[in-house]
């Protein structure tokens, strides 16, 4: 008679090698929770970099149209009314000005390969700008310049504005301009 011995716990262990349900089940579900929050942070980071990258184009168009009025106002049609006091009053960049907004050109150093260079214009197409001027005090040596850039971001009218002064003297008032003067006839008037 021989005796054997037989460990139970040892014989238990060879014959458990996988998983069971319940930790599959376990695991599957943490994964897809971590999952989710991966790409729910992912979307929020997508959307975030677009809204930068809109803020940042308009800021840089803003710029650029503001030093381009302080540089060269003579370019522009200043249709100051004949008593300011301090209203507001649009400062255009030609007689065909839409109220809408002129349409912001691309920047001149853009990518020369189409498949860029095409999505570098749809970013730029979005953006419409708009000038207005003001006398702050009807002794002021100057007039402000408030440039605003517009677009929209997720279907939400969008707007950047930041403002200067240009001196006084360097201004030329489109003739007794008028709200309700068409910038074609106010340029008209000023050319006789």
């Amino acid at each position: 008679m021989g005796l054997e011995c037989r460990h139970y716990g040892a014989a238990h262990r060879e014959h458990r090698r996988g998983f069971s349900l319940v930790e599959l089940i376990v695991a599957l579900g943490v994964v897809s929770v971590a999952g989710t929050v991966f790409l729910s942070m992912y979307g929020s980071s997508v959307q975030l970099a677009k809204t930068a990258r809109d803020r940042t184009v308009a800021t840089q168009l803003a710029e650029e149209q503001l030093a381009d009025i302080i540089r060269s106002p003579e370019k522009y049609l200043w249709h100051v009314p004949a008593s300011p006091d301090g209203q507001r009053f649009p400062v255009t960049a030609g007689p065909d000005d839409p109220r809408a907004g002129v349409p912001c050109g691309t920047p001149k150093a853009m990518p020369t390969l189409e498949g860029p260079h095409r999505r570098e214009s749809v970013v730029y197409e979005q953006f419409r700008w708009r000038a207005e001027g003001r006398l702050p005090d009807p002794n002021a040596a100057y007039f402000e310049v408030t440039v605003s850039i517009h677009w929209t971001h997720a279907a939400r009218p969008q707007m950047l504005s930041i403002t200067s002064c240009v001196p006084r003297m360097r201004v030329r008032p489109v003739a007794a301009a008028s709200p309700e003067t068409p910038p074609a006839q106010a340029m008209e008037a000023q050319a006789s």
